[in-house]
């Protein structure tokens, strides 16, 4: 039967799990076809029939091709993702027919033959065309590799009509790179112009020649120690000079010891102007206090972070859980007659003073130096006399009614005899 024409070869890409493989062109026998399976870092596994697949009987002599079945004892769930499968027709180069003189001669036999000889011709075609070739119209009629040998290049021999080992290339291309003639040195220049750092447009240099400074491309050109800066589009070089419409300046002076190099876009405007420079430790923000508000964390007993001081309304509130306390929320009057408001509202007082009576149950009258908000819890009382002690032994001051939030009455009771002097001491709580 006819053959179609056919390289012999079809390449798949895995995308995993696949469990067959399709191929395009006729073989007779499994041993027809060679499967290659190459992985994503290119290493080159052939594959064995049997082993790592089948080949189904309805997949032989189809002019159409077949399948492959992937083995599921080498790949239990099909092929890896990302994997090549080259199918390749590989007919082995023999005859398997002998017509005897006087025999038999059928026609099925002798095209079976010819087809075999055509996909022979398939492959030597397909491979040929996949190797390295002397071009058609050229004179030389045979082309020998020579022998490898370590550190040398295969080159053109001067007649121009075969090749050889040299190392002599090899040196040239060295020296040109330690010359300066390629590598980064196509991309830059250095320039002795004196101009000045200061205001954009068009500035010109005189640089080296055969540089591949092109039209369009952006360069930066700097100065003294890197910070006086020029940069700007290339809008000419011709011989040696260079010109660019400087859009970026930094730096101030007139320099004469420029370097040359590409840049990279700058990016869009923000609303402000200018760069953040390391030494100065963001100090050249528009607002350390906003940029810091916009990156800090708050802080949780789960989470580093910042945390906020307490006002001291908060404080004494004391119902704020993101808030720190400090000793300034402390409100305090450590005098004589004092407070201290501790954080939550708890108020502590105290204070002395000279009773305005010491005749029993007159009343005397403590306010304190500061006011109770909601309530006094209540008001201890001591005196300390030094006269009549032996006498009024007995005597004790007493609160005459309930502790009030700005001030408390309270009287002797009882007595024999009255005191002539004494101050009154006096402890209250309450928030």
């Amino acid at each position: 039967m006819a053959v179609n024409q056919n390289d012999g070869f079809i390449q798949t890409t895995t995308v995993g799990g696949e469990t067959t493989i399709d191929f395009d062109f006729e073989i007779e026998t499994a041993a027809d076809l060679r499967v290659l399976l190459t992985s994503p870092s290119n290493v080159i596994t052939t594959l064995v029939n049997g082993t790592h697949y089948s080949v189904p009987s309805v997949s032989l002599n189809d002019p159409a091709g077949g399948v492959i079945n992937i083995s599921a004892t080498a790949y239990p769930s099909g092929l890896p993702a990302g994997y090549k499968v080259t199918c390749l027709s590989d007919y082995d180069e023999k005859r398997s027919s002998d017509f005897q003189q006087g025999g038999d001669f059928f026609a099925g036999t002798l095209n079976q033959q010819l087809d075999r000889l055509t996909v022979l011709t398939q492959q030597l075609r397909r491979d040929v065309d996949r190797s390295a070739s002397l071009p058609q119209d050229s004179v030389i009629s045979s082309l020998t590799l020579p022998a490898p040998e370590a550190g040398k290049a295969i080159v053109w021999n001067t007649g121009e009509d075969g090749l050889e080992n040299s190392s002599d290339y090899i040196a040239d291309a060295i020296a040109d790179a330690t010359a300066g003639v390629t590598g980064t040195s196509l991309i830059t220049a250095t320039s002795t112009t004196s101009l000045t750092v200061t205001g954009t447009g068009s500035k010109t240099w005189t640089v080296q020649s055969g540089r591949g400074f092109a039209l369009g491309q952006r360069l930066r050109a700097s100065s003294d120690d890197g910070t006086k800066i020029n940069e700007g589009i290339v809008t000419d070089y011709t011989g040696t000079s260079l010109t660019i419409n400087i859009d970026y300046v930094s730096g101030s002076g007139t320099h004469a010891d420029w370097n040359i190099g590409v840049a990279g876009d700058r990016g869009a405007a923000g609303a402000g102007t200018g760069d953040l420079l390391a030494a100065n430790n963001l100090a050249d923000l528009a607002s350390t206090a906003t940029a810091f508000n916009t990156i800090k964390q708050a802080a949780s007993t789960t989470n580093t972070g910042v945390i906020e001081i307490a006002t001291d309304a908060e404080a004494l509130a004391g119902s704020a859980t993101d808030k720190a306390i400090v000793p300034s929320n402390f409100l305090k009057d450590l005098s004589s007659n004092g407070y201290v408001k501790l954080p939550g509202g708890l108020i502590i007082q105290w204070g002395a003073m000279t009773p305005t009576s010491y005749t029993e149950g007159t009343t005397n009258t403590i306010t304190y130096p500061t006011s109770f908000s909601t309530a006094c819890f209540g008001v201890y009382l001591q005196m300390r006399s030094t006269t009549n002690i032996g006498s009024n032994s007995n005597a004790v001051p007493y609160l005459k009614s309930a502790p009030g939030l700005s001030s408390a009455e309270w009287a002797f009771d009882p007595v024999s005899a009255t005191y002539s002097s004494g101050t009154m001491y006096w402890f209250a709580m309450g928030y």
